[in-house]
């Protein structure tokens, strides 16, 4: 399998598996109906490509427990209301032309600019 099908496989499982975690209301079920389609459709994909070869009829069942999985790996990301408040933070500080002195970029690592595009990143990230 080469690097093609592996970022296939990032940008057809992985990225929605990060906008399904931070889906706001019944997340479980959200969770696993959109990630067993992204799951379903990342296999699809792949097989098409003749990168793997697909032996099931039901292959919803082999995506469920490629879900699981990934729900037990990351049980412990950030909530999409943790982020929203992280993304506020960012804003306040963003806006508060004191806070950004002469050592704000060195003490958090990044300067107004960065952290307006790292704001835009996890705004995107939510679908906000």
């Amino acid at each position: 399998m080469g690097s093609g099908a592996s970022l296939e496989i990032v940008a057809h499982v992985f990225l929605p598996v990060m906008r399904v975690l931070y889906a706001k209301d019944s997340i479980v079920d959200n969770f696993n109906s959109e990630l067993i389609s992204a799951i379903n459709k990342g296999l699809l994909d792949s097989e098409k490509n003749s990168d793997i070869v697909i032996t099931t009829g039901i292959l919803e069942n082999a995506s469920k427990v490629i879900a699981q999985n990934v729900q037990h790996q990351y049980a412990g990301v950030i909530s999409r209301d943790e982020t929203i408040a992280v993304i506020n933070l960012i804003f306040q500080a963003i806006e508060d032309e004191q806070f950004f002195d002469w050592e704000k970029p060195t003490l958090c690592g990044a300067d107004k600019t960065q952290f307006e595009q790292i704001r835009k990143k996890l705004m995107l990230a939510i679908g906000i």
